[in-house]
């Protein structure tokens, strides 16, 4: 299942949470842990994402709050470990598509915190986080960041790497043992906040729209979903073909294939302005180091994009 899929039931789950019996209590408070795909790509379109209050699926947010860390600067470095966990490598396989872990918490409906409880939550949070990985609480909170969105129900996003310190922790993030004391803790994170127990907790019903209706706006948002997930798609292979066009340009340079140079020098500036006009310009990031560390290989200067 997806990261968008994922979130996609989360959007249906929280808006029909109250459509339980009002007989019974909930078994817990809403946490959600999944992986962020899509490479580097995926983890810098994320924190765009997050911090964006602009974006359609924002509409509803009244603000969005940062509560720490930096998350270009959490990115950046969740880049660099991987590539040099990359380069070490004595044998070949496959390459790592998710760089980083999302946990989301979520309170009852209509509850809401203040930027200060959150803070404190999220030390409990990365204080559960600490001991499974057997790191301590600032290395964690250093190669982590969150935000808090508050609307109708609000919920606070938590993005921790899966490399630190050159160590692989992406079993110990991806553990359902993790996710289940998270939600634990997450239990007691809002009694002490907002008075509320799993057991006592009764959400109320809603019956405002029908079934139907509330099917057939899941369907729309789906298909928005799924249309993201053909653009994002696209925005890998420019940066895939990009990448290769630029290789055999270096080649092409140390070799004195004057002609060839120049067909791949063609074909990298079609392929960038593509990338430039795709919604998601992540990856010229990724293409602008590529282009920087290739000129300085070759002691050539590629011409302005």
């Amino acid at each position: 299942m997806t990261f968008f899929r994922s979130m996609r039931n989360y959007l249906y789950k929280t808006n029909n949470y109250e459509m339980k019996s009002e007989e019974k209590g909930v078994r817990n408070f809403f946490v959600r842990s999944e992986s962020i795909h899509s490479g580097a790509i995926g983890i810098s379109r994320r924190a765009n994402y997050l911090y964006n209050i602009e974006h359609p699926n924002h509409k509803h947010t009244k603000a969005i709050i940062p509560i720490h860390g930096n998350a270009t600067k959490v990115s950046q470095r969740a880049i660099c470990e991987i590539a040099l966990m990359e380069a070490q490598k004595s044998k070949g396989g496959r390459p790592r598509t998710s760089f980083a872990q999302e946990i989301c918490f979520s309170p009852p409906k209509g509850q809401s915190a203040t930027p200060e409880q959150w803070k404190e939550a999220l030390k409990a949070m990365l204080l559960v986080i600490a001991d499974r990985t057997n790191l301590s609480p600032n290395t964690v909170a250093r190669n982590s960041y969150s935000v808090v969105h508050q609307q109708e129900n609000e919920h606070l996003h938590l993005s921790i790497n899966k490399v630190i310190e050159r160590s692989d922790y992406r079993k110990e993030l991806t553990r359902p043992s993790t996710t289940n004391a998270l939600k634990r803790e997450w239990n007691r994170q809002c009694q002490i906040m907002f008075g509320l127990t799993p057991d006592t907790y009764k959400p109320k019903r809603k019956s405002t729209k029908s079934k139907a209706q509330r099917w057939e706006e899941l369907k729309i948002r789906e298909e928005a979903l799924e249309k993201e997930e053909e653009q994002l798609k696209a925005a890998r292979q420019n940066l895939k073909l990009f990448l290769a066009q630029c290789q055999k340009w270096i080649e092409a340079k140390l070799l004195g294939n004057t002609k060839q140079a120049k067909r791949q020098e063609n074909r990298m500036h079609k392929t960038y302005t593509a990338m430039q006009e795709s919604s998601f310009t992540e990856g010229l990031e990724v293409a602008d180091a590529a282009i920087k560390g290739a000129e300085q290989k070759t002691h050539f200067k590629l011409k302005p994009y």
